[in-house]
C-alpha cells in the first residue's frame, strides 16, 4: 500500500544539484565570486551570520539563505544583511518563473 507521500508525489523526487544549476545558468548567477555551504548538526545559522557580517566588512556584496522556512519563504533570505521583502521575493521569483519555465 503506498503512503500518503507517494500518494502525493507520484514522481521521484530528484535530490540532486542539477535543476538548481539550470535555473542559475539561465538567470546568469552560476558564478557568485565566493561560496560557503556550512552543514553540521548545531551552529549553521550563526556561522552564516558570522561569515556574513565579515564579508559585509570587507565591503563585498552578500547574500544568504538558510532553510528551512518556518512561516514565509523570504524569512531567511538576506541581501546586504537585509531580510528579502515578501514584495520584491514574490516579484523576484515570478520573474525567475517566466525566464526558466517554458511555456507549455
Amino acid at each position: 500500500m503506498a503512503g500518503v507521500a507517494e500518494q502525493v508525489h507520484t514522481r521521484a523526487i530528484d535530490l540532486g544539484l542539477g535543476r538548481v544549476g539550470a535555473v542559475a545558468r539561465t538567470l546568469g548567477v552560476d558564478r557568485p565570486a565566493y561560496r560557503s555551504s556550512p552543514w553540521g548538526h548545531h551552529g549553521k545559522g550563526s556561522t552564516v551570520a558570522t561569515l556574513e557580517a565579515l564579508l559585509l566588512a570587507l565591503g563585498l556584496r552578500v547574500g544568504s539563505l538558510t532553510s528551512p522556512h518556518l512561516l514565509r519563504y523570504n524569512e531567511r533570505i538576506h541581501l546586504e544583511a537585509a531580510k528579502l521583502p515578501m514584495r520584491s521575493w514574490l516579484r523576484r521569483s515570478s520573474a525567475s518563473r517566466r525566464r526558466v519555465v517554458a511555456p507549455r
